[in-house]
């Protein structure tokens, strides 16, 4: 038999398909990729020029009539080959988009056993130099020399940048049509009955081994369907030639992005109009208008594949210029003007001792980001450590970008990951996909289009494994007993914080270490109950609510509300349980009832869960948990107080009740209330020009005396961190000095806010467990958010000039309200706006809350 070659049709039969099989065909053929060179002047009369000549109707095209193309399957030079046309399918690419079937004859085929991958935007042209279109489908089942070709009116189109069309989705063949496929020699049976699909995209990756490549494919997957990655060089120096290679028929590349971890796909050029560039005949991941790096490129050889579709393999070249439009019809890109780029850049060395090893990514598309991010984060991970298997990742991602209106953000996280002795080290998959998923959170987030400006990734790599697990939790209870998980419900109290100590034990240890933390119990919680699951960082997050989904059957309510704008999404992603760190999550239902042993719901229909979490860093991954049932009780009431000359009257209420009377103290003290020792009772203290003097019960002994301030501050008590029990500070003309304990010592927050004319009062204003500042003038209260300086402030009118402020939580909801005392007479309004006025106490003398 004699051997088939360029411009021959070869001794094979060929039988033409009737003009009835356009009008049947909704091809489902696959992108292959041809390329090819410049093609001869067009004749006198035929507009254009050798690499953008006009378009030759598919409608004027014939059974039999033989083409000629151009592609590359070794090197940079375009080689021709011939095509005979089959037939034309009607809508055979999408609505309105007709296809071509060709029958392709070039040694290049033969010895691949089929057209390729890779030779998708093989331009084939008329006798008369005109531009047919480009090869760009294939046969969905093996390998055949039978080809899909794009019209070039429909590429050409691309250079009015064209809306996106609708394709037609895959069908077979009709019956008919299979046997005139099989009839003309260029397929099978079992491959016509297949019918006709895309083929995949070659896609040229680097910076990543194969292992890992194989096994993590699907985020490669769902950002470019279809593909058929393959390892390449890494840099554009390895392909010989630039710009001058990108002709019609040449080899093309299009990236996503480029440096340490390059993701391209290679095909072939159709046309070069000018600076455009036209190729492919199919999309790339059918972006529309898009920016990509268009990159010349080398064939190294064609992949023959006995079950698939052959493939092109080759190096990427330089950056030649923009891609602009992947659309239905193919793909375009301009020569000359560089694309944008996003830097990925890491910095890892490994704890043993070697170099820091840096690489740097240049990401073209920005929804690629995250993608880019995973494979580059796991690739330069596994080249530090040079090994799989057992160890631990400590890394700090920093994220800088900005918002519409040009505010700048920043989201900078730490993270630690291990991997397990004799494991294929997943410490590394974990790590690179907590990163790609903090990027896919901030750039996918639903409120602004944000952008991101750069990524850097710096850290170690450590070959000796360390964790700990945790092996029990015990929760502070309302009555201050601590409460062991498995040993039944425990009270907590409404707007306080939940206090949990952490037992764990380290990596082939016997001993343990405790870690405390605390979460938030909701103010007006009281009444309701549910679950406290403590767990670590690595072991899983969201427990508590499936917790109470696994007790009760159904999800009581609904779904808790997620962010209400782009600071929250940033605020989620920054303070996201790590994996060196313990969670506790709370998860409460309203209107239970519980008995010793288990909790009931009221009503079914009507109830709504309430999450809470908190964390704490534990310096080791951290594995494990345990879970506690809660019931949450309402505060102990306020009490007032007063005290004048030295002369203490204390309620045993807030309105009404027997006062409790003792003398404590000078006239020219300052007389304080808090909770010394976090056991949920306010006791005296004394200020005397810096000095502190607290006792541990009404009339009781004195428990501690310190100095922090001087004379002419104003002492203030408060709960700052949250842990139960108050700390000390002061407030002098405008600038709070707030320490973490109550004792001598530096000040640990220093806020500047407020001035001389303005009076201190502390509460917590929001129920969540800490104490914030506020101001008191002439009627008018800034009750703030917190003691940062980026806290926030609300204004509140109560009261008058000459008023005494006082703040507490007057309704036993778990939020502090604002007061005033006028001659005598309490004026209180509650969180919830209800107000409560009663005489305590002469006018003058100094009004307290306990």
């Amino acid at each position: 038999m004699q051997a088939r070659g360029a411009g021959t049709t070869g001794s094979r039969t060929r039988r033409a398909l009737g003009a009835g099989v356009s009008a049947v065909l909704g091809l489902c053929l696959a992108p292959a990729a041809l390329a090819a060179p410049a093609h001869a002047a067009p004749p006198p009369g035929v507009t254009g020029t050798p690499e953008c000549p006009e378009a030759y109707p598919a409608a004027d095209l014939t059974a039999g009539q033989v083409l000629t193309g151009r592609t590359v399957s070794r090197g940079t030079a375009p080689e021709d080959f011939t095509a005979t046309v089959i037939g034309v399918l009607r809508d055979g690419i999408g609505p309105g988009v007709d296809m071509v079937l060709v029958d392709v004859d070039a040694p290049a085929v033969t010895r691949a056993g089929g057209i390729w991958s890779g030779m998708s935007g093989s331009p084939l042209y008329a006798d008369d130099g005109r531009l047919v279109g480009a090869v760009s489908y294939g046969l969905a089942a093996g390998p055949s020399p039978i080809a899909g070709v794009t019209p070039a009116a429909a590429m050409q189109a691309l250079l009015a940048a064209p809306a996106a069309r609708s394709a037609v989705g895959a069908v077979r063949l009709p019956q008919a049509v299979q046997q005139r496929v099989v009839a003309s020699g260029g397929a099978t049976r079992g491959q016509a009955a297949g019918g006709l699909r895309a083929l995949p995209v070659p896609l040229a990756v680097s910076g990543v081994s194969s292992a890992r490549l194989a096994a993590q494919p699907d985020r490669l997957a769902e950002r470019v369907p279809g593909a058929r990655p393959y390892l390449a060089g890494t840099s554009g120096a390895t392909a010989t030639g630039g710009a001058e290679t990108v002709v019609p028929g040449g080899n093309v590349a299009f990236a996503l992005s480029n440096g340490q971890f390059s993701a391209a796909a290679v095909g072939t050029v159709t046309a070069v109009c000018g600076a455009e560039v036209l190729g492919f005949g199919h999309p790339f991941g059918w972006s529309g208008a898009t920016t990509q790096a268009m990159r010349s490129a080398e064939a190294l050889y064609v992949q023959p594949d006995s079950l698939g579709a052959p493939f092109k393999v080759a190096n990427l070249g330089p950056v030649v210029g923009t891609g602009t439009q992947d659309r239905l019809a193919g793909v375009r890109g301009t020569l000359g003007p560089l694309p944008a780029t996003v830097p990925l850049r890491t910095s890892l060395r490994p704890s043993e001792g070697g170099p820091v090893r840096t690489g740097t990514t240049e990401v073209v598309s920005p929804s690629f980001l995250p993608t880019a991010a995973f494979y580059h984060v796991v690739g330069a991970l596994d080249a530090t450590a040079d090994r799989l298997g057992g160890g631990v990742v400590e890394t700090t991602t920093t994220v800088r970008g900005h918002r519409p209106d040009g505010r700048s953000w920043t989201l900078r996280r730490s993270d630690l990951h291990a991997s397990t002795e004799g494991s294929a080290g997943e410490a590394p998959v974990e790590t690179a996909f907590g990163v790609a998923s903090s990027l896919e959170q901030l750039i996918g987030n639903e409120f602004e289009r944000v952008t991101v400006d750069e990524v850097s990734v710096e850290g170690t790599t450590s070959e000796e494994y360390r964790d700990l697990t945790v092996v029990g939790v015990k929760v502070r209870a309302a009555s201050g007993r601590w409460v062991a998980a498995g040993d039944g419900p425990v009270r907590l109290v409404a707007g306080t914080r939940a206090q949990v100590q952490v037992l764990l034990r380290p990596y082939r240890s016997t001993a343990t270490v405790t870690v405390p933390l605390s979460v938030v119990v909701p103010a007006g919680s009281a009444g309701s109950a549910g679950e406290m699951w403590v767990g670590g960082g690595d072991a899983g997050y969201g427990f508590a609510g499936s917790l109470l989904v696994d007790d009760l059957g159904y999800w009581a309510g609904d779904e808790p509300e997620g962010p209400e704008g782009f600071d929250e999404v940033l605020a989620a992603v920054q303070d996201a349980p790590s994996g060196d760190s313990v969670v506790a999550e709370l998860a409460l239902l309203p209107d239970v009832e519980c008995d010793d042993e288990e909790c009931y719901v009221d009503d079914e229909d009507e109830v709504e869960p309430v999450l809470t979490s908190g964390t704490a860093r534990t310096g080791a991954v951290t594995w494990g948990g345990r879970s506690i049932d809660v019931e949450v009780v309402a505060p102990r009431a306020a009490r007032a107080a007063v005290v004048s000359g030295g002369l203490w009257s204390l309620r045993s209420g807030l309105a009404s009740g027997p006062s409790t009377v003792v003398a404590l103290g000078r006239a020219s003290d300052r007389p304080l209330l808090g909770d010394w020792d976090g056991d949920g009772t306010r006791t005296p203290g004394l200020f005397r020009d810096g000095a502190w003097h607290l006792r541990d019960a009404v009339g009781g002994r004195q428990r501690a005396a310190f100095g922090f301030g001087g004379a002419g501050d104003v002492p203030v008590v408060g709960d700052w961190d949250g842990d139960g029990a108050d700390e000390v500070g002061v407030y002098r003309s405008g600038t709070w000095l707030l320490r973490d304990e109550a004792s001598a010592g530096p000040a640990t927050v220093r806020l500047a806010w407020g001035d001389g004319s303005m009076r201190p009062v502390v509460g917590d204003w929001d129920g969540d467990g800490r104490d914030e500042p506020g101001l008191f003038h002439d009627g008018t209260w800034r009750l703030r958010s917190d003691a940062s300086p980026t806290g926030t402030t609300t204004r509140v009118r109560y009261g008058a000039r000459g008023d005494a402020p006082v703040a507490g939580d007057w309704d036993r909801d778990g939020a502090d309200g604002v007061g005033v005392v006028r001659a005598g007479t309490w004026h209180l309004r509650g969180s919830g706006g209800r107000t409560l006025r009663f005489a305590y106490g002469r006018p003058g003398a100094r009004p307290l809350v306990g």
